[in-house]
């Protein structure tokens, strides 16, 4: 029998992204882990809004300056408004283009002017996610 690599977590000796994560939820008690957002795709709204909050929860919405991250565009700016940082907060609610969509709507849009930290990591309040927080108030029916 030839020797070979197996992934000790997993029955068949496969690694797989499921027994990885696992395997880090075992060994790593202490790791800022992403809130399941599974529910969402249980609320009774059309699936393109509930891809859209998945994406917003997950901190995964391609605004520049998560694909400035990655390599994806030239610059974190706004293309719509040229921002220093398009980040979630700004593509969905402080660039004043989103802010004319929203009153189109008849939404009423409260702007806080804090930095991204605060926002999203915490407010000393137990470390909120405001991202979640701003799904929710999307998802939620009025």
């Amino acid at each position: 029998m030839e020797d070979a690599i197996i992934w000790c977590e997993d029955v068949r000796g496969v690694y797989s992204a499921a027994s990885g994560y696992l395997w880090l939820g075992k060994n790593y008690r202490d790791w800022n882990v992403t809130p399941n957002f599974s529910w969402i795709w249980r609320t009774n709204t059309q699936r393109k809004i509930q891809f859209l909050g998945w994406l917003i929860g997950q901190g995964a919405l391609p605004t520049n300056s998560l694909r400035f991250q990655r390599h994806m565009a030239d610059s974190a700016k706004s293309s719509h408004c040229s921002a220093t940082n398009e980040n979630i907060l700004h593509a969905l609610r402080d660039c004043p283009h989103s802010l004319e969509i929203w009153m189109r709507l008849g939404l009423r849009v409260v702007i806080l002017r804090f930095s991204s930290y605060l926002l999203f990591g915490g407010f000393g309040d137990g470390g909120t996610r405001w991202s979640l927080v701003m799904v929710v108030g999307a998802l939620k029916p009025c």
